[in-house]
């Protein structure tokens, strides 16, 4: 879709703005996109302008932010809340499940939480082996 995109000037300030507000530094991002430290630091102080085309999707996902709006600087930054939610309904393996009604209020924590701060992959893998437990039916054999 994207080739090496070659960016305004601004693409420092976008970039660090949404960096700022998703309190990710440099190096947070070089090890969630699985690039050089150097590479990103390029793209915070300005001296790179080119973002590989392939980075902007991973990127604007971990940033928060619109592709559009990273990019180029067009439209909002964000996505409003209500816009996100129905986003969310077409990414691919979506499932929508009814939640029963003793667990409704564990799985809003889960998600409150998920939205509020950005989870440690140690954490996810927690929630993740609980949530396997319970797909299970809490078998002990299987949630060692």
């Amino acid at each position: 879709m994207f080739d090496n995109m070659n960016m305004s000037s601004h693409l420092s300030e976008r970039i660090g703005r949404a960096a700022r507000e998703a309190k990710l530094r440099p190096a947070h991002i070089a090890t969630a996109l699985k690039k050089n430290r150097s590479t990103i630091q390029r793209w915070f102080d300005g001296s790179s302008n080119t973002l590989p085309g392939d980075l902007l999707l991973p990127l604007s996902k971990l940033l928060g932010v619109r592709p559009e709006w990273l990019a180029n600087g067009e439209g909002p930054m964000r996505l409003s809340k209500q816009q996100a939610e129905l986003a969310k309904l077409h990414e691919p393996g979506f499932v929508t499940k009814a939640i029963p009604e003793e667990l409704a209020s564990m799985v809003d924590a889960w998600i409150e939480l998920y939205e509020s701060q950005r989870l440690s992959p140690r954490l996810i893998d927690s929630l993740s082996g609980i949530a396997e437990c319970l797909k299970h039916g809490i078998n002990p054999t299987k949630c060692d």
